[in-house]
């Protein structure tokens, strides 16, 4: 990553289809699950497992959440205790509540983008970062 954007952070983009939850062979239930965004079970399936590297954590500040070429929620990531799992290589985040239209303007003013524009996915592309 850039020094300037360790400087200013980031934010991980996640794209996903709308209610294409699916179960990992742990069990785990990830993507779009469908119960509204307020639930635990979408912030379970939010925050569980990122292939993302320990570098990242104090750098990455929030993940936004585009599901069919919108965004349909931002969780900030909050000061807290990263989870690994057993081969030190995906993280659980500790994730906020989704983020309103306001709080994602005054947080994060530099982002290019805010709830409910739309946000096309590249073809093979799963995430990107964008740094503030």
């Amino acid at each position: 990553m850039r020094t300037h954007e360790r400087a200013a952070g980031v934010v991980m983009v996640v794209y996903r289809g709308c209610h294409t939850a699916k179960v990992d062979e742990d069990g785990r239930v990830y993507g779009e699950i469908g119960d509204g965004e307020d639930t635990t079970a979408q912030l379970e399936a939010d925050r569980k497992w990122f292939k993302i590297s320990r570098g990242q954590q104090g750098v990455l500040l929030a993940v936004v959440y585009v599901a069919d070429g919108t965004v349909v929620r931002v969780r900030e990531v909050k000061d807290g205790r990263w989870e690994w799992d057993e081969n030190g290589e995906k993280a659980a985040l500790p994730l906020s509540a989704p983020l309103t239209a306001d709080e994602l303007r005054e947080r994060f003013p530099t982002l290019p983008f805010t709830l409910g524009d739309a946000r096309h996915m590249i073809r093979g592309k799963i995430r990107e970062y964008i740094s503030l």
